[in-house]
């Protein structure tokens, strides 16, 4: 989907944007070069979802505060 696109731009340019916003991604493994970086993430899912696993887009949006600052945002519906 467009949000793990996202993800592949920003492992390979950290800086493409401003802010990026991942609607139901997937935790697909990318690995981030060191460093902080200004773009803002924000990331959702569903609490129902069952392709973007809410625990796994957790654990994605915990690896990225190591690099960005992130907003999570877990909704009521799939």
């Amino acid at each position: 989907n467009g949000a793990n696109f996202i993800l592949g731009l920003l492992e390979k340019n950290p800086t493409i944007a401003n802010t990026v916003i991942l609607l139901h991604p997937s935790n697909l493994g990318y690995q981030y070069v060191s460093g902080e970086f200004a773009t803002k993430v924000i990331v959702t899912t569903g609490a129902q979802d069952e392709l973007s696993i809410p625990g796994q887009v957790l654990s994605l949006a915990n690896q990225l505060k190591k690099h960005f600052p992130v907003d999570f945002l877990l909704v009521d519906g799939g």
